[in-house]
């Protein structure tokens, strides 16, 4: 095979695809070889070589490394067609670093970073590829490659810590530009992916309930390639700043040394120390050790439970087993927090992360259980729901003196329980699983990073000029302060600013808190006139600014953006939104409000339409005009605009946009479909899924439901504010995209049934 049609690719792109790489017999010769190096290599390999995302179950096997171990891949790490290729593209003699295994198992639900493997490997010149062997059909379903087009170019881009296992650094300014240039890369089985050791790439979550992404990958450098140990020792010290000491500790000390020395292997300094949570002293003793060893404690993640003290139904319990529970779940979390917040106060921070459970929140559902011999035994609900309010007392008492304490209540956990109850919770779960590993350390590296440092409710801080709300939620919540007038909360400094009054207040409200904020989220839309706008776009070229329009963070819409960018149903042509709310019962609050007038940001078209409007031009591109019909139909108690018909052309006029929607229909149901001239992508935002269409196919393929309830949406829009506050790019909606559909707005409140209103004629 002549691989020099490739360079040009690898240059201009810094990527590029050999399909079929390996013939079927040489495929199924290496697979072979992979599933007996599994079979018998790997049961006694070491984590340095055989990384699992959970030690104990053997199919969660995610990474193989240093393959050339074994004989056979040994010599394979001169196989001449790969090598030819390798020094094809590089133009040098080459060199295989060693042959590495990866999966990214069935349901995997966290993507992988964006990263650049030469920040790793710290080369000069840069004359180094990966070769990466597709093992399974690769889509956006399982996880997907993306690159960055052309990104190799433009030298090595700084890295921060990551919360993702196996991938300790991440690329730390990734925004907006890169994601214009992202090129996702499907591929067959036996597919050949080659990218260059400077070149950004990421890899989508694996969402698929079945099929694994499974790959076989090999890192080549050129002869003349050397260590660039400048670049390795700032790497280095990138590490031991970004990273942690990590202690693990529990009442045994053999598996908290397996633990530790899997986190080891991964680069961690990490140490195993044994205690239980019911002896006191083995506490006093914990705290000794490690003040004495380390100097200081900064995170403390409590996550123990009592040994046997939680067992039985009502009747079965006594009170020497809530005095035994009592023991260690509530007098050794007492203990352990007592002595280590006191250090922290003293060293002027730290972060206290309590892990409780959804069974501290709410009642047990007894139904679930049912054909099992499980009980869940109320000690567990009394102690987990005493853990809350502790971490509230902590929080509100040793917030002012820098120490964060915050809890953490995840719901069911997969430990191997009976098949009927795992299918009898997962039913009860949209995602159609039990949570693992995996689903709550991001939650936690968050917590224990800086990126957390104002979360906690004694460091949240409420400004509303209504008396009632003001009060109400004073006394609802452990607010640090209270203000009733926004200028005395302008002479503070904040972290994070959230305007979500009335619309009509947005500009002007932004304008006097953005001076003393790092960054800002609007609620949408951003106004109702343009008036004001131009200083505030100059005033946030310095900071963040982002606008709430919440649905481009939901995760089918997402999914559908890179459905399109893959070109999976050709080019776009037509975009239809019917939908509807039913606002006697969505949100009777906003109806008696603010939405019974059009200067407060009332009406269909500013509340609801504006969320369609910005939705399909992320998805279709920009509105170029627009014709819309509008009027009072049938809601109670108002009188402005309760119907929106509209229709609309966009992307330079290619593609053509019809909108149905309405605030008074019973069903709070809505539906987005993108037609192209080879087939059709639909969005059914009441069933949080997504579907596609191919011309040729029978019936739509449709995904599973992606997300629980409303409130996750406005948790991953938080998100964004607080990572923002971090310095980090996070906002989906820039103050550009939102003034434009600020000028959708008002050219459909213009055209009133009557003319085409061109956008551009506001400026947009």
């Amino acid at each position: 095979m002549a691989y020099e049609q490739y360079v040009a690719d690898y240059e201009r792109d810094g990527f590029f695809v050999i399909p079929s790489f390996l013939a079927d017999e040489e495929l199924a010769e290496l697979q072979e070889n992979i599933d007996r190096y599994i079979r018998e290599v790997v049961p006694g390999l070491t984590a340095k070589h055989a990384f699992y995302v959970e030690q104990t179950r053997p199919e969660t096997l995610k990474q193989l490394q240093h393959m050339d171990i074994d004989p056979y891949f040994r010599d394979y790490a001169n196989h001449p067609r790969w090598n030819s290729m390798a020094e094809t593209i590089l133009g040098d003699t080459a060199r295989c670093e060693g042959p590495e295994w990866f999966n990214k198992p069935a349901g995997t639900d966290h993507a992988t970073p964006p990263h650049q493997d030469n920040y790793y490997f710290c080369l000069t010149p840069p004359q180094v590829l990966t070769a990466w062997l597709a093992l399974d059909d690769v889509d956006s379903e399982n996880g997907g490659l993306i690159y960055v087009q052309g990104s190799h170019k433009r030298g090595i881009r700084p890295h921060g810590l990551s919360a993702m296992v196996g991938f300790s650094q991440a690329i730390a300014d990734y925004g907006p530009d890169d994601e214009q240039l992202e090129r996702p890369v499907r591929l067959n089985r036996g597919d050949l992916v080659v990218h260059h050791g400077e070149t950004i790439h990421r890899a989508e979550p694996n969402r698929s309930p079945t099929r694994h992404r499974r790959a076989f990958a090999m890192v080549f450098k050129g002869e003349k390639c050397r260590r660039d140990e400048a670049a390795f020792d700032r790497y280095q010290q990138a590490l031991a700043e970004a990273g942690a000491t990590l202690v693990t500790a529990s009442r045994s000390m053999e598996r908290n040394e397996e633990f530790a020395a899997g986190l080891r292997s991964q680069g961690h300094d990490a140490h195993a120390l044994q205690f239980d949570l019911e002896d006191l002293d083995s506490i006093d003793r914990l705290h000794s050790l490690v003040i004495e060893r380390f100097g200081r404690l900064d995170v403390l993640v409590n996550s123990a439970l009592a040994r046997d003290g939680h067992k039985g139904g009502l009747q079965d319990q006594t009170p020497e087993v809530w005095q035994h529970c009592g023991t260690g779940d509530l007098a050794g979390l007492l203990r352990i927090c007592q002595l280590f917040v006191a250090d922290m106060a003293e060293q002027g921070g730290g972060s206290i992360i309590n892990i409780s459970s959804i069974y501290g929140v709410v009642a047990n559902d007894p139904t679930i259980y049912e054909g099992t011999d499980m009980v869940q035994p109320p000690t567990y609900n009394f102690v987990k729901a005493g853990m809350i309010n502790y971490t509230r007392y902590l929080a509100s008492y040793y917030g002012k003196q820098g120490v964060r304490a915050n809890c953490i209540s995840p719901g069911g956990y997969f430990d191997e329980q009976p098949k009927s109850f795992v299918e009898q919770y997962s039913h009860r779960v949209p995602l159609g699983r039990m949570m693992d590993n995996d689903d709550i350390q991001g939650a936690v590296v968050f917590l224990a990073s800086d990126a957390s440092r104002y979360v906690g409710a004694e460091r949240v801080s409420l400004c509303d000029t209504n008396d009632t709300i003001r009060k109400e939620l004073a006394e609802r919540y452990p607010l640090s302060k209270v203000f009733a007038d926004i200028g005395k909360a302008a002479q503070h400094e904040w972290d994070a600013v959230a305007i979500c009054t009335p619309a009509h207040l947005h500009v002007q409200h932004a304008l006097k808190l953005l001076p003393s904020t790092r960054a800002m989220l609007i609620e949408k839309p951003l106004a109702i006139s343009l008036d004001g706008l131009e200083p505030l776009l100059e005033a946030a070229r310095e900071k963040p600014v982002g606008v709430a329009y919440v649905m481009r963070g939901h995760p089918a819409v997402q999914a559908v953006k890179e459905q399109l960018d893959e070109g999976r149903i050709g080019e776009l042509k037509q975009v239809t939104y019917v939908g509807g709310q039913h606002f006697p019962t969505f949100r009777p609050a906003y109806r008696e409000i603010y939405y019974t007038r059009r200067e407060t940001g009332g009406g269909a078209v500013q509340d609801a339409a504006t969320h369609s409007f910005d939705l399909i031009q992320y998805l279709a591109g920009r509105f170029d005009s627009v014709f819309c019909d509008y009027g009072h139909q049938a809601l109670e108690g108002v009188e402005v605009e309760d119907t929106v018909h509209l229709t609309a052309r966009a992307a330079d006029s290619r593609v053509m946009v019809s909108l149905a929607l309405n605030q008074f229909m019973a069903p709070n149901e809505s539906m987005l479909q993108l037609n192209g001239d080879r087939g059709s992508l639909r969005l059914q935002f009441h069933e949080h899924r997504w579907g596609l269409f191919n011309h040729g196919d029978e019936a739509w393929q449709w995904s599973e439901p992606l997300v629980n309830e409303r409130d996750d949406l406005f948790r991953r829009q938080a998100e964004t504010l607080l990572a923002a506050a971090n310095g980090k790019p996070a906002f989906r909606c820039s103050l550009e995209d939102a003034r434009h559909t600020l000028c959708i707005n008002l050219a459909a409140l213009e055209s009133a049934g009557e003319k085409v209103v061109p956008v551009d004629g506001f400026g947009g």
